[in-house]
């Protein structure tokens, strides 16, 4: 369904998930259905593009997910863009099976789901969230709309306003020393 990339790292201090964001036609495609809502049992309605993007995965990511549970593993979701935002439905889809998350990072993330639901999940799942977007970057505001909504509250760089006026990752790279996640300590 949908050109989904994710890479799997093994740190002394857990694995790590981080979501590729858009980098294609089909994720482009798929970004343009972010804009519709999808319905999920345990998340509620989400953004359609990245939810059908984590579930076309979640197969081959649960025996790796359940495997680190059992062995007492931190796992940790990340992701740029589209990426963010499969990032986020991934940390619900664990609180919904009981496998909890150690750390949600993203950085430029779209907004994942359409309403507080998931949000609200996380943090009854203990989850630690950190969320980084630029000043100027138009995609932490899409889908538009009140009602679609990011799972935590932003750290906002304003001093982004010098570099690039474009949401490409390199361009985060350049903003994000010193803004990484407490999440591993």
């Amino acid at each position: 369904d949908a050109d989904v990339e994710v890479l799997f790292d093994r740190a002394p201090w857990g694995v790590t998930y981080t979501w590729r964001g858009t980098d294609s036609l089909a994720d482009a495609i798929r970004d343009l259905r972010l804009v519709f809502p999808w319905r999920d049992r345990g998340l509620g309605w989400c953004a359609a593009g990245a939810l059908k993007g984590v579930r076309a995965l979640w197969p081959a990511l649960a025996p790796s997910l359940r495997a680190a549970r059992e062995d007492k593993i931190p796992v940790y979701q990340a992701g740029h863009s589209l990426g963010g935002a499969e990032a986020s439905i991934a940390a619900g889809l664990m609180a919904v099976a009981g496998w909890p998350c150690a750390g949600l990072f993203t950085i430029g993330a779209a907004k994942p789901s359409f309403g507080p639901r998931l949000g609200k999940l996380l943090a009854k799942a203990g989850t630690p969230t950190r969320r980084i977007a630029a000043a100027g970057d138009p995609v932490p505001a899409l889908p538009p709309g009140p009602w679609w909504d990011h799972p935590c509250s932003a750290t906002i760089l304003e001093h982004a306003a010098d570099l690039e006026p474009d949401h490409p990752s390199r361009r985060y790279l350049k903003l994000i020393p010193g803004e990484m996640p407490a999440f591993a300590s």
